[in-house]
């Protein structure tokens, strides 16, 4: 009787884990899919940005872009450091920044800003400047989805009571397996310990995804990558790769890669005195 009461038990507990390990699973992989998303947008606003204003340097902007996945990086992991976006932005937004209690949204704030004024052809075309603009708010809905998951704990309770049920089975299991077993039942003990003790643990790496963990999210090389694409944007802004020319393409031995500038600089623009709202950080 005694047994089979135990078996009931570890049916009960094996779904408790495996539901806790689909939540945690599911906290991961949302992370990851709304990191993603953030790569996909950063890549389509700035090269949309770059075909519409030639005239326009979109390296600043780029920059405000690197400098959102940074402080985003930041908030998610409760850092304040502002040493990763020295270089990237001017001094007064860097104070603007730094100041701001939700630091990646006053960094949109600065987007919305730089593309109001420096996007010409989006103050003429009310399309081009609402195409800008959704791609703006997905940066924001991102943000948000990223904080729910940051912000948003596995209940208490229900931790607490995993491990309660998870510690009694284990202690009580070899009192039910001796009588079949004999000396047997240590190292099947041993081993349905590993699993189950196993499989939990594997739930609490995955819970909290932002962290700095070996097999958390590679939220530096993320952010790293996003910066690349900038400067890479940034880079061929002024390249005119379009040929008109299709009937002398290129032979096999002509190299097809257009001459680009070795390394990246970070350019540096001056603040101008005009103020177009409250908070002219532009």
């Amino acid at each position: 009787m005694g047994y089979q009461v135990h078996q009931l038990i570890g049916v009960a507990l094996g779904m408790l884990i495996v539901y806790r390990t689909n939540s945690s699973y599911d906290r991961f992989h949302e992370g990851r899919r709304q990191w993603g998303a953030l790569i996909n947008c950063s890549r389509n606003i700035v090269r949309f940005i770059r075909t519409m204003e030639r005239e326009t340097p979109i390296q600043q902007f780029g920059n405000l872009v690197t400098t959102f996945a940074f402080m985003m990086k930041n908030r998610l992991r409760g850092k304040v450091e502002m040493d990763e976006v020295v270089g990237l932005v001017s001094k007064r937004q860097l104070k603007f920044i730094e100041d701001a209690k939700n630091r990646p949204l006053a960094v949109s704030t600065l987007m919305t800003d730089w593309v109001a004024k420096h996007c010409h052809y989006c103050k003429k075309d009310m399309i081009l400047y609402q195409s800008v603009e959704f791609y703006i708010q997905q940066f924001i809905d991102a943000q948000g989805a990223l904080e729910r998951i940051a912000l948003t704990p596995v209940p208490f309770n229900y931790v607490v009571h995993v491990h309660q049920t998870l510690f009694y089975y284990l202690i009580t299991l070899p009192f039910c397996m001796i009588n079949d077993y004999g000396w047997f039942a240590v190292p099947s003990v041993m081993y349905i310990g590993f699993v189950l003790l196993g499989i939990e643990q594997s739930s609490i790496e995955m819970e909290d995804p932002f962290g700095n963990d070996k097999f958390d999210l590679p939220l530096d090389r993320i952010c790293a990558n996003i910066k690349d694409n900038m400067n890479f944007l940034a880079e061929v802004q002024q390249l005119d790769l379009i040929d008109d020319d299709l009937d002398n393409p290129a032979s096999p031995s002509e190299s097809t890669r257009p001459n680009l500038p070795a390394q990246v600089t970070e350019l540096e623009f001056p603040m101008d005195s005009e103020s177009i709202q409250r908070h002219d950080v532009i």
